[in-house]
């Protein structure tokens, strides 16, 4: 289901049991796997890749320029997150700062509101980011491991 408010660009593939909410904007060659939520007010910008399962909260915005100073427009970087993430509101994750960078997020992990994960940033399995927790880009890895 996509919320007739919802603005989609004609690139971007989304699967059909995903639910893109009220007012959401999907800006660029994004894919959006099964069952993904994209809640109201969110951004996916560019190229951005979500797993299966993954709630993308309420003005949350994934794959956005990075802040880098030495960062050029139209650089091409991803984000790519893996499955059953839970992505709460407010949480920016930026792309990768150079040609072929990938901000990496894998499965099962819980960020709270307004969580930041920066360029280059390669975030394991199954981590809880607390609110308001930034991580630095340039491949900055956190791995929480098997659940317990």
């Amino acid at each position: 289901m996509i919320h007739p408010t919802a603005l989609v660009d004609s690139r971007a593939q989304i699967d059909p049991t995903a639910e893109i909410g009220p007012y959401v904007v999907i800006d660029g060659p994004s894919v959006i796997g099964p069952r993904v939520r994209v809640l109201a007010h969110a951004q996916i910008v560019g190229k951005v890749t979500i797993g299966a399962g993954t709630m993308i909260g309420r003005a949350a915005i994934i794959g956005s320029e990075p802040q880098d100073l030495g960062f050029v427009p139209g650089t091409d970087s991803e984000v790519v997150i893996g499955i059953d993430n839970k992505i709460h509101e407010h949480v920016t994750i930026h792309r990768g700062s150079k040609n072929g960078g990938v901000t990496r997020i894998g499965d099962r992990n819980f960020l709270m509101v307004g969580a930041h994960l920066a360029h280059d940033v390669v975030l394991g399995d199954q981590n809880v980011i607390a609110n308001a927790a930034l991580l630095a880009g340039q491949l900055n890895t956190l791995d929480g491991g098997p659940a317990a």
